[in-house]
């Protein structure tokens, strides 16, 4: 369902000073961009640092990291949609802003 590389839709407001980011494309079954929410999670404590909704054609998403601490390790995690086949959410961890 999804290759995680960048998201970028909206931003929550406390983090729009950048302190790094996470990014990639999410790809639906066909291999073709897709609009999914993803959501990148501290790896420290495990509490929501950032989300973004991916491009609806491309898959692009752009997450901006917290800047008290840009290079911290996250978990992002792709969620599947409600249409369609039923995949599970993705998940990857140790993800470091660049």
């Amino acid at each position: 369902m999804a290759d995680l590389g960048a998201i970028g839709y909206f931003i929550d407001a406390p983090f729009a000073l950048r302190g790094g980011s996470l990014s990639g494309v999410v790809t639906d079954a066909a291999s073709q961009g897709c609009s999914r929410l993803v959501l990148a999670y501290r790896r420290t404590d495990g509490l929501l640092a950032t989300r973004a909704r991916s491009h609806p054609s491309t898959g692009a998403y752009s997450l901006s990291a917290d800047v008290r601490d840009p290079t911290a390790e996250h978990f992002v995690v792709a969620m599947d949609d409600a249409d369609g086949t039923v995949f599970n959410d993705l998940i990857f961890g140790r993800i470091t802003p660049a």
